[in-house]
């Protein structure tokens, strides 16, 4: 079941990662943080854009099946 404020909190919460940062001062460090954070949101994006309904996207699938088998 889809529900639109939960998945824009999610996304906020993504994007507040990506601003702060992770904790990392070098920007090798930070470069690849952000790189990972900016595929979450971009994930997110698409979810939110997609309300719910993932299962035409198979990037978006396959993405949340790497994350139920983790």
């Amino acid at each position: 079941m889809f529900n639109l404020e939960t998945a824009q909190r999610c996304l906020n919460i993504a994007k507040g990662c990506h601003d702060y940062g992770g904790g990392y001062r070098e920007k090798a460090e930070q470069d690849i943080y952000h790189h990972g954070i900016q595929t979450a949101i971009n994930c997110l994006e698409k979810f939110v854009k997609l309300n719910g309904d993932i299962e035409t996207n198979w990037q978006l699938r396959a993405v949340e099946n790497i994350g139920k088998n983790t």
